[in-house]
C-alpha cells in the first residue's frame, strides 16, 4: 500500500481528474487486492503439490489480465473513463506491478519461512 501511495504522490499531477488516482481508492484497492491475494494463496497452498509456483503463475496471469482495461483505454478512445490520459493509465499499471512485486514474494517467503515447504 505504501508503494502505491508513493506512486500516487508523484503521478497524480499528470492526471488530476482521474478519480482512481486518489488516496481513498488507492488505499481501498491495495488492501482489497492484498486480502484477495492472501486468500488465493491460502486456497492454492492447501490444494497444490507446488503451491509457490502455482501461486506465482496465477498472480502473473492476474497481473497481465489487469492490464487489459488499461491497454483498451489507450487503444480505444470511446472506452476511456473520465479524466484518464496516458500518464494516468501508466500510473495505474505501475501500481499493479508494484503491488504484485511486493505482495507475491511476501506471501511466498512468509509461508516458506513458517512451514519449511
Amino acid at each position: 500500500m505504501a508503494v502505491n501511495l508513493v506512486i500516487l504522490h508523484f503521478t497524480k499531477p499528470f492526471a488530476p481528474a482521474l478519480l482512481a488516482l486518489d488516496t481513498i481508492p488507492v488505499i481501498f484497492w491495495s488492501a482489497f487486492s492484498t486480502i484477495c491475494a492472501a486468500l488465493c494463496y491460502r486456497f492454492i497452498y492447501r490444494r497444490s503439490a507446488a503451491p509457490n509456483r502455482t501461486f506465482f503463475m496465477v498472480a502473473l496471469t492476474a497481473l497481465i489480465l489487469s492490464f487489459v482495461p488499461n491497454v483498451l483505454f489507450l487503444a480505444v478512445p470511446a472506452l476511456r473513463i473520465h479524466g484518464i490520459n496516458a500518464a494516468g493509465d501508466y500510473s495505474l499499471m505501475a501500481m499493479h506491478v508494484a503491488a504484485a512485486v511486493v505482495i507475491v514474494p511476501i506471501l511466498i517467503l512468509d509461508r516458506a519461512r513458517t512451514s519449511g515447504r
